[in-house]
């Protein structure tokens, strides 16, 4: 059975996240915006008096329960759940119903960050790395052609709060920064065997039942997912500059190989 099909059946890994790795992943809400992102949601939860970090542990608390709450019902139960809210679910999936549930239970923001993961969130290494196969230059620096400082700060705020770096101002540091981070990540995902790659996958995409099964495959989609389209191409360029030529090498190969045989 496919690696990926079985992680669907499950329950996802985000479910089991620790407590203090949600509050983390909340960590960049200011007040004020987690308190407009709560107006729309029907959520028991007394937001008068209260200081940031309560009202996020308070948050957290909450999800942690339902999870729990569903995490022991039967595919049959969270499907009738769907349809009691009127909630139309298209990949009938555990994991995907119960993305569902929760996505329209704490809304996309909420849940898109507490699902967000680390790549270091303990998964045990199963590769004794040598060399990573995109063989990056760690001094190669992306322009402010490529990327603005802005975007770059974008980047990093979107990586989880345990692994973010610091922000620098300048542009040089910015983009330095940049570099060194994309390498470390693609250095930590290439010690992963495919099961855990697969249980990250799900955790940056709850929804996705279209993900490529093959290691190379999910460690680019997860560096993809992490920093974005531009800085992604900008880094794997070379990779797939050579993996092209290699391809058309051998492409040509075969079809000299084909000439000759015809000729004879």
């Amino acid at each position: 059975m496919d690696l990926t099909y079985k992680t669907y059946t499950k329950n996802p890994p985000w479910m089991f996240f620790s407590i203090q790795h949600k509050c983390d992943s909340l960590s960049s809400f200011l007040k004020c915006s987690l308190l407009e992102m709560l107006k729309s949601l029907q959520l028991n939860i007394v937001t008068t008096h209260i200081c940031r970090t309560v009202l996020i542990e308070i948050i957290v608390k909450l999800f942690e329960n339902r999870c729990i709450e569903l995490a022991i019902k039967s595919d049959s139960e969270l499907l009738n759940i769907c349809h009691t809210i009127f909630l139309i679910v298209k990949q009938q999936f555990r994991s995907v119903i119960l993305a569902n549930i929760l996505n329209n239970e704490y809304g996309n923001q909420l849940f898109n960050n507490l699902c967000k993961p680390s790549d270091s969130v303990g998964y045990k290494i199963h590769r004794q790395l040598q060399n990573t196969f995109l063989q990056l230059d760690k001094k190669l620096l992306i322009s402010c052609q490529i990327l603005s400082s802005a975007s770059i700060k974008e980047i990093f705020m979107q990586i989880h709060p345990s692994e973010r770096p610091l922000v620098e101002n300048k542009f040089k540091d910015l983009s330095l920064t940049l570099t060194l981070v994309f390498y470390k990540c693609e250095r930590i995902l290439c010690q992963y065997s495919e099961r855990p790659l697969a249980k990250l996958l799900f955790c940056h995409c709850p929804f996705n039942t279209m993900f490529k099964s093959s290691w190379e495959s999910m460690v680019l989609d997860i560096l993809h997912y992490e920093f974005g389209e531009v800085a992604y191409g900008f880094f794997t360029q070379k990779y797939y500059n050579f993996y092209c030529a290699q391809s058309i090498s051998k492409t040509c190969g075969f079809a000299k190989n084909n000439l000759f045989d015809q000729s004879g």
